[in-house]
């Protein structure tokens, strides 16, 4: 099942959520497809890395990302069990959002 891809008032920033299909045998989720995202949100980048963080207690601060080119990553974060709060401020100069 497709992913639901939805834009936000921040530019380049994307709510992704995925479908989980369950029967007798259990539950299947595609938590990442390129295809599931606008085109060319990629660019021409590929994916380096895939990290998972587990936080037990509620209010954790994992942490706080800037980065500037040609360093910049691009995030994608999921919430696989519970609820997230991601909270995104827009730094780039010049920037629409």
């Amino acid at each position: 099942m497709p992913a639901e891809c939805r834009s936000t008032n921040i530019d380049g920033l994307f709510i992704l959520k995925s479908s989980e299909f369950t029967d007798h045998r259990g539950s299947f989720v595609n938590f990442f497809r390129p295809i599931d995202f606008p085109p060319g949100l990629w660019g021409n980048r590929s994916i380096e890395q895939v990290n998972l963080s587990i936080t037990n207690e509620p209010g954790t601060v994992r942490g706080l990302h800037f980065q500037q080119p040609p360093y910049e990553d691009l995030k994608l974060v999921r919430c696989v069990r519970g609820r997230v709060w991601d909270v995104v401020v827009d730094l780039r100069k010049n920037s629409a959002s």
